[in-house]
């Protein structure tokens, strides 16, 4: 479990930083209804991202599944599992 503890770390971060986010502010979870700037365009911003820092791909199918910070953790890890 520390692995995926580890990821939804890094996830966090990731979207604090792309979305300009204020760490002391963040609500328990985020998502696209309570992210403003998690829109389209950052949603993809956010998977290029993804893919670039785990070297992974999303299908689109994948993607679309991707819009809370959990599902983005869960698809990842699924993922990057796949690909050990």
């Amino acid at each position: 479990m520390h692995h995926r503890d580890d990821l939804a770390s890094r996830v966090r971060d990731l979207l604090v930083q792309l979305f300009e986010l204020d760490p002391a502010a963040l609500p328990t979870r985020l998502d696209t209804e309570l992210v403003e700037k998690w829109d389209s365009l950052g949603h993809m911003a956010l998977i290029e991202r993804l893919e670039q820092d785990f070297a992974v791909s999303f299908s689109h199918s994948e993607t679309i599944r991707m819009l809370s910070e959990t599902a983005v953790v869960a698809e990842l890890a699924a993922k990057l599992a796949a690909k050990a």
